[in-house]
């Protein structure tokens, strides 16, 4: 349990950090986070919430999935 939490921790932190970095050399064309724009959700909410909720999002999915 506890080997499945830190890896689910640090794969989170490497994915959001790999899309940011993408992002921010425009090596990718689309926004990580557009799609809170798209669906209508937290759109007027700051940057850092919407990377953290992303973040937390990506930390669930890695943590159910191992």
């Amino acid at each position: 349990m506890k080997v499945a939490t830190i890896t689910a921790l640090v794969n989170a932190l490497v994915l959001a950090l790999c899309l940011k970095g993408l992002h921010y050399f425009h090596l990718i064309k689309w926004h990580p986070i557009g799609f809170y724009k798209k669906w209508n959700w937290f759109e007027e909410s700051s940057k850092l919430f919407q990377w953290t909720f992303l973040f937390f999002y990506y930390l669930l999915s890695a943590y159910f999935y191992t």
